[in-house]
């Protein structure tokens, strides 16, 4: 019999309403699973909640039901993402710090004292299935690690407490105890609050106005807006542009898909609670898989748990996902509609409202039928350079030979500081296309070149603002250069560049060739960054 650990099943700061417990500890994981590296400081036991014993056996834990839902909806994970440590680090407690975060080599949580409290990351089931989260999602798509746009890195934080509901969603008392606060989920209650004990710290030591400082909701009515409209930082009550709390627009279309299944359940009890969670879970995650990592990444994702219900569903929920996502400002195609052809792609320019014929010298209609003419058509209605680089994969939900050509677009930096003079970021252009007879059809949004631009560009300023950048020669950028580039960029770097820190570091600067490229080296769970916790 597996011996018996003590378990905050959902977190610190809600154990007046799923209080710690005592259960048999998870079986490692099996051979030729994706896997965790961690040496336990004693044998499992019952440890009080302070001690380091304790703790370890309660992240574990909460690490090890993270991957075994998302396995239960999404069937084995074999391994981590490609460039991911073979069997993922799990260090309980990693230094002296309010955040938490996951950087392919580890989950790594943290411990800090404010006003005579500590506040432990890894005790926190929520926190550790966010963390979590980001792994599993680099596993299935390890291509959005680098993307420097705003709206992937906000579905990434946003998959992580997706993750997190629905871990704690997979416990039964947790179902029993919701459903007593809140029948129709129609109230905010301790499930859809994530990381409250770790905002509780954020707001000891920071204030109630850092946007940290209190927890995410899933339970919303944010809408969605491009996030270049909105401000680059604000409290928590504010929707900004900044990953985390602009990540709330999708975890709260994700929560209302949960609550729109289980309100259309016959019956409304524990059992059809967790049916629910577990059908938008799958779709979630089917959706995430097939989904084209276009500039509107919600509206992909939504729409592939579209095609996600027809094939594995019917289509029976069909009108809750759209009323979903519309009701935060997110309408979806229907699959009938959203991979339609829109044009024929010939050598002329733009392929937008119709094609336009490209005639050869004695008149005859020239079609694009090899890849290599097709690329460069493409590269040529993007505005992108002769020498970024192209990749293609098939797309089974736009048609039976319909492909994705991802055009790797290279966005300079200049500008923005003059520690970024060459520095290039990099943001996916995907097209859709597919053959018919001769010809190429367009069957996607041709997209454009200045927008994706001004939001990856919008995105690296939040970046500076944070003080999130590292710079490759390992120091941070001269105030004089902060400055500069700040005025040069006023209105996407906001009012204040802050001074890189470990504790804020998500992103660097490396040489890749001959070419200075932003690239990604964790995310962290905390969106608070202009300086680094530390005893004030």
């Amino acid at each position: 019999m597996s011996a018996r650990i003590n378990f905050i099943p959902n977190d610190p700061a809600a154990l007046r309403d799923m209080p710690l417990r005592a259960l048999a500890k998870s079986p490692n994981r099996p051979s030729g699973r994706a896997a965790f590296e961690l040496a336990p400081p004693a044998p499992a036991g019952r440890y009080d909640p302070s001690s380091e014993e304790f703790l370890f056996w309660q992240c574990r834990e909460a690490a090890l039901r993270a991957v075994q839902t998302f396995e239960r909806l999404a069937g084995p994970l074999r391994k981590w993402a490609p460039r991911a440590r073979r069997r993922l680090r799990l260090i309980p407690v990693a230094g002296l710090q309010l955040n938490a975060y996951y950087d392919r080599d580890s989950c790594s949580f943290f411990a800090f004292e404010t006003k005579g409290r500590i506040t432990r990351s890894g005790a926190s089931t929520d926190v550790v299935a966010h963390e979590v989260g980001h792994a599993l999602l680099d596993a299935i798509r390890p291509d959005l690690w680098d993307i420097a746009l705003p709206e992937h890195e906000a579905f990434h934080e946003s998959f992580g407490d997706c993750i997190a509901l629905l871990t704690v969603l997979s416990d039964a008392e947790t179902r029993a105890a919701l459903l007593r606060k809140t029948r129709d989920l129609g109230r905010g209650a301790f499930v859809d609050a994530l990381m409250e004990d770790l905002a509780a710290g954020i707001r000891r030591e920071y204030g109630a106005s850092d946007p940290s400082s209190r927890p995410r909701r899933a339970l919303n009515r944010f809408r969605w807006q491009a996030p270049t409209s909105l401000p680059t930082s604000g409290g928590p009550s504010v929707l900004t542009g900044e990953a985390h709390s602009f990540s709330r627009v999708f975890t709260g279309c994700f929560y209302d898909v949960i609550r729109g299944l289980f309100r259309a359940s016959p019956k409304r009890d524990a059992g059809a609670l967790r049916d629910a969670a577990d059908t938008a879970g799958r779709l979630l995650i089917q959706g995430t898989r097939s989904a084209v990592e276009q500039l509107r990444f919600y509206r992909a994702v939504g729409e592939a748990m579209l095609q996600a219900d027809i094939k594995s569903n019917r289509g029976a929920h069909q009108q809750v996902i759209m009323d979903a996502f519309d009701d935060h400002g997110i309408p979806l195609a229907s699959p009938a509609r959203a991979f339609s052809v829109r044009s024929a792609l010939t050598s002329t320019s733009p392929v937008v409202g119709g094609a336009r014929r490209a005639r050869g010298p004695r008149g005859a209609v020239r079609q694009l039928e090899s890849r290599r003419d097709v690329d460069t058509e493409i590269k040529k209605q993007l505005d992108a350079g002769p020498g970024q680089r192209v990749s293609r994969a098939p797309l089974a939900a736009a048609g039976p030979n319909a492909q994705k050509v991802v055009v790797h677009r290279e966005v300079p930096l200049t500008g923005l500081s003059e520690r970024l003079a060459g520095v290039v970021a990099m943001a996916p252009q995907p097209v859709v296309v597919s053959r018919q007879g001769r010809a190429t059809m367009v069957r996607s949004a041709i997209p454009a070149a200045d927008v994706t631009d001004e939001e990856s560009r919008f995105f690296v300023a939040t970046l500076l603002q944070r003080g999130s950048i590292a710079f490759d020669d390992g120091s941070p950028p001269p105030a004089a250069a902060v400055r500069r580039g700040r005025a040069r960029s006023a209105r996407a770097a906001g009012p204040k560049a802050a001074t890189p820190s470990r504790n804020t570091i998500t992103h660097a600067v490396k040489k890749q060739g001959k070419k200075r490229v932003l690239v990604r080296v964790r995310f962290m769970v905390a969106c608070r960054g202009h300086r680094s916790a530390r005893r004030r």
